[in-house]
């Protein structure tokens, strides 16, 4: 009923998860275009452009992004108006695509996601990330690198760097908070998925080792301080930070 009357929400950032938002956008470990539930990623080589300029308008905040700056980005090498010409074609075959106009505002030069009719996945990890009380939530929004299989432009690394640290920050917030109610279990699943991602992050291999000497396996807790110090060597040439020695020879003496 809600998509037959076209509702929409005030406040979309409030809407509950099932709300039917006719557009749905994942870019967290995949790329994925849901319109009313179904898929719109065929593969056509027309879709290319246009979708590329979807994922650069989220990869930007999605929200007041200049035309100048799409412009820039996508035809660098373009003259005179070429670029903007480009920028007005791929907009119109990308509204087409989402099947709805007002998907995208362009106003004075400006365009954006409407958040009334678009539900992108990096929008809701980085406001639930922020949240203390929704950081298991986070972790299960955040399913991978954002737009992984995606070639390496300097705007998608910058995105995808900024959304990986919120994302390790938060795995070490929730580690911690694992780790104060002794809940040794989930903590060790916690760090061992953040040493995953980054296995030079030292937080990571600090609350592993404390989370081991708690459930008295000395042998895991030594096994995780030699693997520290050999990634960091390997990979740096350089030794664990004087916390982290500091806590296994702690840690060794209890």
């Amino acid at each position: 009923m809600i998509r037959k009357l076209c509702l929409t929400l005030a406040e979309p950032q409030q809407a509950p998860e099932n709300w039917p938002f006719p557009i749905r956008v994942y870019t967290l470990g995949r790329f994925s275009l849901l319109i009313d539930g179904q898929s719109q990623i065929a593969g056509k080589r027309a879709q290319a452009k246009p979708l590329e300029l979807l994922k650069l308008l989220i990869a930007l905040g999605g929200r007041d992004i200049s035309d100048a700056r799409l412009e820039g980005a996508l035809w660098p090498d373009a003259e005179g108006d070429a670029a903007h010409r480009a920028l007005i074609t791929n907009l119109q075959r990308l509204r087409k695509l989402l099947g709805l106009a007002g998907a995208i505002d362009y106003t004075d030069g400006r365009l954006s996601l409407n958040a009334r009719h678009c539900w992108v996945d990096m929008w809701a990890f980085e406001r639930t990330v922020a949240q203390a009380e929704q950081q298991e939530r986070a972790q299960e929004i955040y399913k991978g690198a954002f737009l992984a299989e995606d070639n390496d432009q300097p705007w998608l690394l910058t995105a995808r760097e900024r959304l990986q640290r919120k994302f390790l920050r938060s795995l070490s917030d929730l580690g911690a908070q694992y780790s104060a109610d002794s809940n040794w279990d989930k903590a060790i699943d916690l760090y061992q998925h953040g040493l995953d991602i980054d296995d030079t992050a030292e937080v990571f291999y600090q609350g592993l080792m404390q989370a081991y000497a708690r459930q008295g396996q000395r042998a895991e807790m030594e096994k995780t301080y030699q693997q520290c110090r050999r990634v960091l060597s390997a990979r740096f040439d350089t030794s664990p930070s004087p916390q982290t020695i500091t806590l296994y020879q702690q840690l060794c003496e209890k």
